[in-house]
């Protein structure tokens, strides 16, 4: 869940941080445990039922629900359930960097940041916030065990992650307009017309808030947009 840094000449352990994140990451649960670090899992109901990636589904079968187009909504884990994976985390640990979904996208960051203000927490669990989802926040995650190996104190990790977000930037490029308008981005009219249109939105992230970047007349003009976009930013 972590790593401990070892001062030989010293004779004593000089740090020891573990890292907690959550599905939002992309990381399973097996490279979870190459890695060393801990994954919440975060809610989500089906028909009604909840479930857990990894406990009572699988990511295939989710994958294969969503394209099925079943009744699907998302939720926070509980403040229970955080702080007592901070708990199990803290017995080996003397600090947690927690880097749950983006503020921009989700409550999960305001619920834990006001988790960690309580006396059990203070100056143990920093919780970051990144700015950033899947892969970029799996990215964030390597670049948060280096610093850790450089020695650097989790507050300091903290900092350098936070800062790191304003140099970001995330294009998505949407082919069908159906989830959007599930997820109440857009308007039932806005999709229907995009579909007749052939209207593919591209979509940015920018500090974990995700907008309308573009629009464009098919797939492949969305693709080359975000390409020479892209190369501009670069």
């Amino acid at each position: 869940m972590g790593i401990v840094l070892y001062n030989r000449r010293a004779g004593k352990i000089i740090s020891r941080i573990g890292i907690v994140t959550d599905n939002h990451s992309s990381i399973t649960q097996d490279e979870a445990d190459r890695l060393g670090i801990k994954i919440l899992p975060m809610p989500f109901y089906i028909g009604g039922e909840c479930y857990y990636e990894g406990k009572n589904i699988t990511r295939n079968e989710l994958m294969e629900k969503l394209i099925n187009q079943e009744d699907i909504s998302t939720s926070q884990p509980s403040p229970e359930e955080v702080m007592n994976l901070w708990d199990e985390v803290l017995e080996e640990y003397d600090n947690i960097i927690y880097m749950p979904l983006s503020s921009g996208l989700s409550g999960s960051y305001s619920t834990a940041a006001m988790l960690a203000q309580e006396e059990k927490y203070k100056e143990k669990v920093y919780v970051v916030d990144h700015g950033r989802i899947s892969t970029p926040l799996h990215q964030s995650i390597l670049d948060a065990l280096e610093m850790i190996e450089e020695g650097l104190s989790a507050s300091e990790i903290k900092l350098k992650l936070e800062q790191a977000k304003q140099k970001m930037a995330i294009f998505i490029a949407v082919d069908d307009l159906k989830y959007l308008r599930r997820g109440g981005r857009i308007s039932s009219g806005a999709a229907v017309a995009g579909q007749i249109l052939n209207i593919k939105p591209i979509l940015s992230l920018d500090i974990g808030i995700l907008e309308l970047y573009k629009k464009c007349r098919g797939l492949q003009k969305a693709k080359k947009t975000m390409i020479e976009d892209i190369k501009t930013i670069l």
